[in-house]
């Protein structure tokens, strides 16, 4: 029996009054958040890196068979492969975040100074990775007394020099950083610092001690995911102020650059 024009109508306002109620979770789940798309990025960027990184360790530790010729191309430890253009693309990524974020704290009239000097300084990290400027600073190690032990590599000596230098200006950036970017910025000092140092001093100890074995292989493949996760949570770090800074009035970004 067809339906009367009121019950028609009752009908459609009751279709109305659902869409009314579901309509903005739908747009706010199915809308482009920016933050959420800097944690996608990072989750795949960090998958990539456990991925080579298992890949890596199954190469070298001869659990599948490969020409030895061809190992380098999987090896984490090798220079001028996959793993190392990837860490180098991750840096100049968060050089490139730091540094765009800096002009616009500029821009905005908020700190922006210690952002300058920290993309600078992860460019350099990137230029350290592409050709390997710590590895000529063996011989000053060892006239500055490293070449043992957890000195092993003894360029870790003059390492620490640059290292501190590097971490105050991280430290200058970190006061300026929103709360999010703060977070993330910390762990990935914390990771790659840690891998850098911590891990690579552990790793010579036991080369010293053991020489080439497995322990030391499985070392310094933690070592260098810890290094390329902390990367990537310093890329993340810069993406994240930067969306802040590109919404945050000028008139509120001037009142912070006077804390």
């Amino acid at each position: 029996m067809p339906r009367s024009l009121p019950q028609r109508a009752g009908g459609l306002s009751r279709i109305l009054r659902i869409n009314r109620t579901e309509w903005p979770k739908t747009l706010a789940k199915n809308s482009f958040q920016p933050d959420r798309e800097i944690g996608v990025l990072g989750e795949y960027l960090r998958g990539f890196a456990y991925f080579w990184t298992f890949l890596s360790l199954v190469v070298v530790m001869r659990w599948v068979k490969i020409s030895r010729g061809d190992i380098y191309m999987f090896d984490v430890a090798a220079e001028h492969n996959i793993w190392t253009w990837m860490n180098v693309v991750y840096m100049i990524l968060a050089a490139s975040a730091f540094y765009i974020n800096a002009r616009v704290r500029k821009q905005n009239g908020a700190v922006s100074t210690g952002w300058f000097l920290a993309a600078a300084g992860v460019f350099l990290l990137s230029l350290d990775d592409m050709i390997g400027i710590h590895e000529r600073l063996e011989v000053l190690g060892r006239d500055m007394g490293g070449g043992n032990g957890f000195l092993h590599f003894a360029w870790i000596v003059p390492g620490m020099i640059a290292a501190a230098i590097l971490l105050m200006v991280f430290a200058l950036t970190i006061r300026s950083a929103t709360a999010s970017a703060r977070r993330s910025f910390i762990l990935g000092i914390v990771l790659f610092f840690g891998g850098a140092f911590g891990l690579e001093m552990l790793g010579g100890a036991v080369l010293s001690a053991y020489g080439h074995q497995s322990l030391y292989t499985i070392l310094y493949h933690i070592e260098e995911l810890f290094e390329a996760v902390g990367i990537v949570f310093i890329l993340s770090a810069g993406l994240k102020d930067l969306l802040q800074q590109s919404s945050v009035p000028k008139s509120l970004a001037s009142d912070e650059s006077a804390l």
